[in-house]
């Protein structure tokens, strides 16, 4: 079961084109993206850094959930593309 990520911050959320990450105190390797179905619809690269730039491309208007494993635990958070 996924824990809620007090460990990444969105800004700005909603999102425009693009947002910011920002990961506490280790970044993970990558955060997936997925639709409210529960498909994966995006991979976010973090090359190890505390924050990133993150793009939403060709992903449509509404809500997505990013999730993330950190020292062995599942995390995610809701971010609203508009």
């Amino acid at each position: 079961t996924a824990k809620f990520a007090n460990t990444m911050t969105i800004y700005p959320n909603p999102v425009g084109q693009s947002t910011t990450l920002r990961f506490v105190s280790q970044a993970p390797s990558k955060v997936e993206v997925f639709n409210l179905n529960g498909q994966k619809v995006d991979e976010i690269e973090t090359d190890g850094k505390l924050s990133i730039e993150w793009e939403r491309k060709q992903l449509s208007k509404g809500t997505y959930i990013l999730r993330y494993t950190q020292d062995g635990n599942v995390y995610s958070k809701k971010v609203l593309l508009k």
